[in-house]
C-alpha cells in the first residue's frame, strides 16, 4: 500500500480514537507530521458542512457547498491555538490545533437528518437544539481531553484553557442577540416582536446572566495562570551561578 493510502488509514484511526477520548499522546503528536491528517481533517468537516445544510430551503450557495465550514474551522482553530497558547501547553502549535479541531466535527453528522421531514415546526425545533446541546457537550469534552493529553497542563489550567474561549463567545453572540433585538424594539419602531425573537431574547438573557459571571472567574484565572507561566519559564531561563564562578570572602 503506497505510504500516502497507510497516513490517511492512520489518520482515520486516529480520528476514530480521539473521538472517543481514547488517543495516546504519541497519536496526538503526529497530527502535524504529514499533510495527509490535516487533509484528512478537512475533508471530514466538508462532508458534515455539507450535511448540515443540504436540507435547507433557504441555504446559500456558500453554506450549500460547505464553504461555511471550512472558513470557521480555520478560524476557531487559530483563536483556540492564540487564546491557550500563553499558558504554555507543550507541543503546542496550530497544525495540531486545526487537525483536532477538524476531528471534532464528526458528532456534526446528526445535523444531517432532517427531522423537519417527518415532525411538528415546534418539535422539529426542540430536536434540533437537542442535536445542538449533544454536539456542544460531545465536542467541549473532546476539547478539554486534547488539551489535557497533549498541552499536559494541570486540572485547573485545563479547565480555564477550555473554558475561557468558550464563554468569550457566548457572551460575544448573547449581546449581540440581545443588542439586535434591543435595535429592533427602539430605533426600528419594531415593538411586537414574534414569539422566536422573544425566545431568542430570553435565551440570550439566561445565557448572558451565566456566561458574564464566567467570563469574570476566568479571565482572573487565566491572567493569574499566565502571570505564573510567564515566572516559571524567567526562572528556568536564568542562567545559574555555577559555585566557581561565585564570588569569595
Amino acid at each position: 500500500m503506497p505510504t500516502s493510502q497507510v497516513r490517511i488509514a492512520d489518520a482515520c484511526r486516529v480520528a476514530s480514537r480521539f473521538l472517543f477520548f481514547r488517543a495516546t499522546r504519541e497519536e496526538l503528536l503526529r497530527l502535524d507530521s504529514k499533510w495527509e491528517y490535516a487533509a484528512f481533517g478537512i475533508a471530514l468537516t466538508w462532508i458534515v458542512g455539507v450535511g448540515r445544510w443540504w436540507d435547507h430551503d433557504d441555504t446559500n450557495v456558500f453554506q450549500l457547498l460547505g464553504l461555511g465550514s471550512l472558513v470557521s474551522v480555520f478560524a476557531l482553530s487559530l483563536y483556540l491555538w492564540l487564546i491557550i497558547w500563553p499558558l504554555r501547553p507543550k507541543n503546542w502549535n496550530y497544525v495540531r490545533v486545526l487537525v483536532c479541531v477538524c476531528m471534532t466535527a464528526t458528532p456534526g453528522l446528526v445535523y444531517a437528518i432532517p427531522v423537519e421531514w417527518f415532525l411538528e415546526p415546534r418539535a422539529s425545533g426542540h430536536t434540533n437544539l437537542g442535536f445542538l446541546t449533544f454536539v456542544a457537550a460531545w465536542r467541549v469534552a473532546l476539547l478539554f481531553f486534547f488539551i489535557r493529553r497533549l498541552g499536559e497542563l494541570s486540572w485547573p489550567r485545563t479547565i480555564v484553557a477550555a473554558l475561557l474561549p468558550i464563554t468569550i463567545i457566548a457572551n460575544v453572540i448573547s449581546l449581540n442577540t440581545l443588542f439586535s433585538i434591543s435595535i429592533m424594539r427602539g430605533m426600528s419602531g419594531v415593538q411586537n416582536l414574534t414569539a422566536v425573537q422573544l425566545e431568542m431574547e430570553k435565551t440570550a438573557r439566561t445565557v448572558q446572566s451565566i456566561a458574564g459571571p464566567a467570563f469574570l472567574l476566568l479571565g482572573a484565572a487565566y491572567i493569574v495562570f499566565v502571570y505564573l507561566s510567564i515566572r516559571r519559564n524567567a526562572k528556568e531561563k536564568r542562567p545559574e551561578i555555577s559555585r566557581e564562578q561565585e564570588p569569595t570572602n
